[in-house]
């Protein structure tokens, strides 16, 4: 019973921020194009649409991490005090969202079949990433990926923090962290760029 315990709660801990990164793209891929109004408003600053969508999905993924510290007050009877970290664990992963979901809402307005695409993307991401297995059976030719994935890096964050009470890897939290406040700043260049036409296409 006890493994199975641990099991569940290691799955949660996948399933949590996949949510939360599905919900967050597939929402924003369709900000912009289903508020037209909103768009044709000049003074209206249309890049709060798809960040809502984030911010949306963000506050349901929090939930989720309530239900996982039920989970394991009834599994252990006490939280680790690596809890403190888990909302600096989520900053590399909300950025990236942020980021993308940018960029995927102004694609979105010129290529409508963008929510398909990423529905697909998802459903690869959801076999790539440790969410239904343990980071130790990826082999060691692909490790780099649980270094370079945000989500991956997030995952195995989160069973350490929340579940196991082991530290977590800085390094790479730090160059996820790097990587992801160039591709937001990237993201809302471009977004800035672009947000212009869009009046045009709806």
């Amino acid at each position: 019973e006890g493994d199975f315990t641990m099991l569940a709660l290691m799955m949660y801990c996948g399933m949590v921020p996949y949510n939360f990164m599905s919900e967050a793209l597939a929402r924003s891929t369709q900000s912009i194009v289903s508020a037209p109004n909103y768009v044709k408003r000049v003074a209206f600053p249309v890049e709060i649409l798809p960040l809502v969508m984030v911010c949306s999905a963000f506050i349901h993924a929090m939930i989720g991490c309530g239900v996982l510290a039920l989970g394991v007050l009834l599994a252990h009877g006490s939280l680790p005090s690596t809890w403190l970290l888990l909302p600096v664990i989520w900053i590399p992963l909300v950025l990236t969202m942020a980021a993308l979901a940018l960029l995927l809402s102004g694609v979105g307005v010129f290529i409508r079949d963008t929510p398909h695409v990423v529905g697909i993307a998802m459903l690869i991401i959801m076999f790539v990433t440790p969410i239904f297995y343990p980071d130790t059976m990826v082999p060691p030719r692909l490790q780099f990926l649980m270094f370079v994935n945000p989500l991956a890096n997030l995952v195995t964050n989160m069973r350490k923090v929340c579940v196991t009470g082991d530290p977590i890897n800085w390094v790479s939290w730090l160059a996820l962290m790097g990587a992801a406040l160039l591709v937001f700043a990237l993201s809302s260049h471009w977004f800035v760029r672009i947000r212009r036409r869009f009046a045009d296409v709806l």
